[in-house]
């Protein structure tokens, strides 16, 4: 027979911006609506190509999931506006699929230019 349970655990997922080629912590703030025993192993969804966030794991305690999101030089540049947080939770011994947090945002802007490089890149050429 088949269950239908109120969700377990609700989310909400901050804006984040990062540099191409750089890491930073993606937030999202949970609410806990029904305990759970144990630990859920929660992923992000919808990430862009070229960046990546380990799976982590929570309790029925915690009220952030934070991750690292790592880019590399290849990390499309702009806006991806599809990330979901999902969790996988054990209960009576069966696995839970739940989405916790949609709608996040991550913004991955070019590089800044060094003092050193914008200086060069602004210097005219030398007359010959």
């Amino acid at each position: 027979s088949l269950e239908v349970s109120p969700r377990m655990i609700s989310g909400k997922i901050d804006l984040t911006t990062v540099e191409r080629g750089k890491s930073v912590k993606m937030i999202c703030k949970l609410e806990q609506l029904v305990p759970f025993e144990g630990k859920a192993v929660v992923s992000l969804v919808g990430l862009p190509a070229a960046t990546t966030a380990e799976d982590i794991q929570i309790t029925k305690d915690d009220k952030e999931a934070v991750f690292t999101v790592v880019t590399t030089d290849k990390s499309p540049l702009g806006q991806q506006k599809a990330i979901v947080c999902s969790a996988l939770i054990q209960q009576n011994g069966e696995t839970i699929t739940q989405t916790i947090g949609k709608g996040g945002v991550l913004r991955i802007d070019a590089p800044k230019l060094k003092m050193a490089d914008a200086g060069a890149a602004n210097a005219k050429p030398a007359a010959k």
